[in-house]
């Protein structure tokens, strides 16, 4: 978890995400806040995925209500988006209604981006392609090369495309 705090602010992503969410709010496309949390009891919380273990014995850890579920004041959330929490598993489509948020919105591209790159964005890429969105990812898309590999494997599988946007600018 360490590594992935490191690299999300090394990379700038709470920067450089709120400025893709200026971008796409200016030119009226929704924004959709996928958050995750858990409650109180843990009840539904899955007990074979050892990061969900490692969290839950923080019993106050992303507690339903609490500030720290929230979408992060650095993105500047506006009164037009929408949010969508899970309070189980590890992808955001899975006990959501991502999916038919983003259908009824007539998405056919997904754009990942946030600060779960060790978790929340990969399954939300691999999700969305096997769903048959196109995805969009901002650097950094994975901790490590094997979990981009799964996501491209994703792509080439559902015959989608997954773009990797380069957030950098030349100087």
């Amino acid at each position: 978890i360490r590594d992935s705090a490191k690299s999300v602010a090394e990379a700038r992503v709470l920067e450089n995400t709120a400025l893709v969410l200026d971008a796409a709010r200016a030119c009226e496309i929704p924004v959709i806040h996928c958050t995750a949390a858990f409650r109180p009891d843990r009840a539904g919380s899955f007990d074979n995925v050892p990061l969900v273990n490692r969290l839950t014995q923080n019993p106050n850890h992303l507690q339903v209500g609490s500030p720290e579920v929230e979408v992060c004041p650095e993105l500047r959330p506006a009164p037009s988006d929408l949010e969508s929490q899970r309070l189980l598993g590890i992808s955001p489509f899975h006990g959501t209604g991502l999916d038919p948020l983003l259908r009824s919105a007539g998405a056919t591209t997904v754009v990942a981006t946030g600060v779960s790159i060790n978790v929340g964005i990969i399954g939300l890429t691999i999700e969305a392609l096997n769903r048959g969105y196109h995805v969009i990812c901002e650097k950094p898309m994975a901790m490590h090369q094997d979990e981009a590999d799964e996501m491209i494997q994703a792509a080439e599988a559902n015959n989608r495309h997954l773009f990797i946007h380069q957030n950098y600018r030349f100087q």
